[in-house]
């Protein structure tokens, strides 16, 4: 009977152990799918991550790219001088003493910070240019410094257009008449002053408003054709047919008949240079005259230099015609110079030159002879000394003639 009892008590046991087991089975079942689903979330998350990964690493590659071409952008354009050099600043400028020894009011010695100029220019494309250039004289613009007329002015502002080896410039500009008046930086002429004949006849610096057209040939010819607005000179007064102070400036210019400038310089011989200029003004009084009073101005001039030596000369005339309502005037005011020079040095110029002036005033009608200087020490820097000796025409100005020394430092950069 205790037999019985005993395998009762183990068959109990063993289907308790049985049940148990089984419930633990199921509850391991059920923590097998829990961590199963969640190493399928784990899974799901690290996908994901390695997707992020991959794209951060797409975007850093294409970022890295990026930077990489714009550095080499910015290399390229510091060196590319046409992407550099688009814009452009330069400038020149003089500083003078003069001791004048004349009589009177002529017998002084001046200080003078005679030009301050800048250049601005910009490269709109290979073809298309701004130029310009602004100008302060006597280091004032009120007028009230020891009572001179200072002035601060445009002297050029233009757009050119260079096409199949024509350029074509419009704006304010410098008409193609001498040899200063388009090219006038301190160290491309010996005197320290610019010379009388190209002051009181051409008149430089001379800017008008118009068109120009320049073309080189093939055979050393090139030539400078402009159409422009023209002078407006006094019909009466003490100044009456003054040239030089008939220059408008181009501010608000009157006139309503251009002027025509056309100038021919062949340079076929290496050093040598010949230069032809023709110019018509349909009407110098712009207007102030019922009817025109025309005027023709004819300039021609040479420069030379070869083995050291070097000549210029320049002779320009006006031809004015006839008017019945102006009365007094010299139907022909010219002037001529002639310069021969020596280069001591590379750095060392010596020069003498004569001058003379026939203008419409006489105040204006004069000879000079002078010699000088001119020292170079590095490019775009020059010193300058000169002496000349002034000889009046007419007597009531003779207590001005005289020796005039000068001194200049002068600069240019572009």
């Amino acid at each position: 009977m205790y037999k019985y009892f005993a395998l009762l008590f183990l068959f109990i046991n063993t289907a308790n152990l049985f049940a148990q087991s089984s419930d633990e089975i199921q509850e391991l079942r059920e923590m097998l799918a829990e961590q199963s689903a969640m190493i399928d979330a784990l899974q799901e998350q690290l996908e994901e991550t390695r997707n992020r990964l991959d794209s951060l690493t797409e975007d850093t590659s294409t970022n890295t790219q990026a930077i990489e071409a714009t550095s080499d952008f910015l290399v390229n354009v510091a060196n590319n001088s046409d992407d550099a050099n688009r814009a452009n600043i330069g400038g020149y400028g003089e500083f003078h003493i003069t001791e004048r020894n004349g009589e009177g009011d002529y017998d002084y010695t001046q200080w003078d910070a005679h030009r301050f100029v800048t250049y601005l220019s910009y490269d709109f494309s290979d073809n298309v240019s701004f130029h310009s250039e602004f100008e302060v004289e006597h280091a004032s613009t009120d007028g009230l410094a020891s009572g001179k007329d200072g002035y601060a002015r445009v002297e050029q502002a233009y757009i050119s257009w260079l096409e199949d080896g024509y350029l074509i410039s419009g704006g304010l500009l410098l008409p193609p008449v001498g040899i200063i008046n388009r090219t006038h930086e301190p160290s491309t002429f010996n005197t320290v002053e610019r010379n009388p004949v190209e002051k009181y006849i051409i008149p430089t610096t001379w800017t008008e408003i118009g068109v120009s057209w320049e073309t080189y040939f093939e055979n050393g010819w090139s030539m400078n054709t402009m159409i422009h607005s023209g002078l407006r000179v006094d019909t009466e007064g003490s100044n009456l047919l003054n040239i030089r102070s008939g220059r408008q400036y181009g501010s608000e210019a009157r006139g309503s008949n251009p002027a025509f400038t056309s100038s021919w310089t062949f340079s076929g011989y290496p050093g040598v240079s010949l230069t032809a200029t023709y110019q018509y003004q349909s009407d110098l009084s712009a207007g102030a005259l019922n009817d025109p009073l025309d005027a023709h101005l004819i300039e021609g001039h040479m420069t030379y230099n070869r083995d050291r030596l070097g000549l210029r000369a320049l002779y320009a005339s006006w031809l004015i015609g006839e008017h019945d309502e102006v009365d007094g005037y010299e139907d022909k005011q010219y002037g001529w110079f002639i310069e021969p020079s020596y280069e001591l040095t590379d750095k060392i110029t010596l020069y003498t030159r004569f001058d003379r002036v026939f203008a419409q005033r006489q105040s204006d009608r004069f000879d000079s002879f002078g010699l000088g200087i001119k020292l170079v020490p590095v490019q775009g820097v020059s010193l300058k000394l000169g002496v000349s000796d002034l000889t009046y025409r007419h007597e009531a100005f003779q207590s001005r003639d005289g020796v005039i020394l000068d001194l200049g430092l002068g600069y240019e950069f572009n």
